[in-house]
């Protein structure tokens, strides 16, 4: 992607630059950028006719080009990720409003029907959620200072994520020695020993009990 260079005048054309001549990547058309470090991308099929971004410093971009999918920053520059930190901020205030352990706003939380009134009932909801997101904020903030004046650093989040390495050296989770006995027990091949198959009991037969005879035929002359 090329780099943007300058804002978009009047007529909206700004300047742009290629990421090899920017130093982001590795190019053989820019002998400069393949001194960069081999951690860096590198092209490693460059076309056979270079186009202009190849061969100048620096293009102009017209108006026109991807106008509708043009982004005001460059990704992943600053001023990207504190613009895309908004969209993650309304993402989680939806997520926090749809909780049902807080404020469920689902199919028939209200029974309203004209837009004057949701809206009210729904800015009424932001206003509650935020209030009590500042509430949750003051308190830890509290809690940090308590700490600090004991010498103990701020209290932070216990670390969910596990690395594939962390997996691979920790030991394996707890009742897989009771699954894998469980296992070999349901597939292993069973015997029947004598005087324990089917019909017979594992403590003899019982005091006066008959084995069943075998039914004569009854005939008729």
């Amino acid at each position: 992607m090329l780099g943007r260079l300058t804002a978009d005048d009047q007529d909206g054309y700004h300047r742009v630059r290629c990421p090899a001549a920017a130093g982001k990547i590795r190019c053989p058309l820019r002998p400069a950028s393949m001194t960069l470090d081999r951690d860096r991308p590198k092209i490693l099929q460059h076309p056979e006719h270079p186009q202009a971004c190849c061969a100048q410093q620096t293009i102009t971009v017209p108006p026109g080009v991807l106008a509708k999918t043009a982004q005001k920053h460059d990704y992943p520059s600053a001023p990207w990720r504190r613009s895309y930190a908004r969209r993650t901020g309304a993402e989680r205030g939806f997520a926090t409003i749809k909780d049902p352990a807080t404020s469920d706003i689902t199919r028939g939380w209200c029974r309203l029907i004209v837009l004057t009134p949701l809206m009210l009932f729904a800015t009424t909801l932001l206003i509650v959620r935020n209030q009590r997101i500042l509430r949750a904020w003051d308190a830890r903030q509290e809690d940090s200072q308590h700490r600090a004046a004991k010498g103990l650093p701020p209290k932070t989040r216990k670390r969910r994520r596990k690395t594939l390495a962390d997996l691979a050296a920790g030991p394996p989770y707890p009742g897989a020695a009771t699954t894998a006995a469980a296992t070999r027990r349901k597939h292993a091949p069973t015997q029947d020993k004598p005087g324990t198959g089917p019909g017979h009991s594992a403590q003899g037969p019982a005091p006066g009990h008959r084995p069943p005879s075998r039914p004569e035929c009854q005939t008729q002359t």
